[in-house]
């Protein structure tokens, strides 16, 4: 009984985590800046060779780590928006520090996106728990899930902390993703919890 309401405290804060990301994309859409998403890339990696900026035709902006790309779609690329500012801060202060994190990311050609779906796939794995059997395997991949948010979490805390010129119009947004990112750790680790309170038979 202990471990369901755990499972269901977890999907709540989950949800509430994606919630007030798509609140901050939805109020920020139509608000614009001075500075387009490619203009803020190459102004805060002005200082810093070896970084790329791409414009692609994905539907997705991702950050490859090993070749130090930033990928920022057409619609992100020229604009002047919040979010798509946001995006582009975030990718440039991944490539301005050095971490073990990406280093070891790196080695398997990672590449890093602005939104992670790892927590919605954590809420699947204890949805299909049914037996002890099945906690087992869902502990290992609970395990697995919360290292990585716990470095995904430093990653972005030490990234947009040791930018330099951090810009003061995207402040709140950038606090708000480090909070976002902070609550996914939290819930996964409730969630490994509760797994574990299965298995031990609560």
């Amino acid at each position: 009984m202990i471990s369901k309401i755990i499972i269901i405290i977890t999907a709540l804060i989950i949800i509430y985590s994606y919630i007030r990301l798509a609140i901050m994309y939805l109020s920020f859409k139509k608000k614009e800046l001075p500075t387009s998403a490619y203009e803020r890339v190459i102004a805060l990696t002005k200082e810093s060779n070896g970084i790329h900026l791409v414009e692609t035709k994905s539907t997705f902006n991702s950050y490859n780590i090993r070749r130090k790309v930033i990928k920022l779609n057409s619609s992100t690329y020229n604009s002047k928006g919040i979010f798509p500012n946001l995006i582009a801060t975030i990718f440039s202060s991944y490539s301005l520090i050095n971490n073990n994190f990406l280093n070891i990311l790196s080695k398997f050609n990672f590449s890093l996106r602005y939104l992670t779906i790892i927590p919605l796939l954590a809420i699947i794995v204890s949805s299909i728990v049914t037996t002890p059997a099945d906690a087992k395997i869902a502990l290992i991949i609970l395990i697995i899930f919360l290292i990585y948010l716990y470095y995904l979490y430093d990653l972005n805390y030490q990234a947009i902390s040791n930018l330099k010129e951090k810009p003061e119009e995207l402040i709140n947004e950038l606090n708000n993703y480090i909070v976002c990112s902070k609550l996914f750790f939290f819930a996964i680790f409730l969630e490994t919890l509760a797994i574990s309170l299965i298995l031990l038979g609560f």
